[in-house]
């Protein structure tokens, strides 16, 4: 099993335990700015997001970041980094959750069938 190694040691973590990976890169970065396929979730840099929860099944891993943030990948996402972030691709669905900041009940859901999330490392 290869382990995540931060700065750039490992060009990609290959098979491997995603849940331990996205893990321990929350451990080392603590938050993490939010670019999903089609762009940014809100303005570049501003929100920052912890990892809440994560859990991880066969072909399947769910990410909560923050209260109102979750990511469903179904078909075992690839994981590599780019830097100091983290980059989960070569999904066969994700699914992401949200819920409006500062408004009740302001529920949505996209669903993306290719593309990357990126993981930002804080900057400066």
């Amino acid at each position: 099993m290869i382990r995540f190694v931060p700065k750039g040691l490992a060009d990609s973590v290959g098979e491997m335990d995603i849940k331990e990976t996205i893990t321990c890169w929350f451990t080392c970065h603590g938050v993490a700015g939010l670019i999903l396929p089609d762009g940014w979730f809100g303005e570049p840099f501003d929100g920052q997001f912890t990892l809440t929860s994560i859990s991880q099944a066969a072909n399947e891993i769910e990410m909560t970041l923050g209260k109102n943030l979750t990511l469903q990948f179904a078909g075992s996402p690839s994981v590599r980094e780019e830097g100091d972030d983290l980059v989960l691709g070569r999904f066969d669905e994700l699914r992401f959750t949200w819920i409006g900041f500062g408004t009740v009940n302001d529920r949505h859901c996209d669903v993306y069938q290719e593309g990357e999330v990126k993981l930002m490392a804080p900057r400066g």
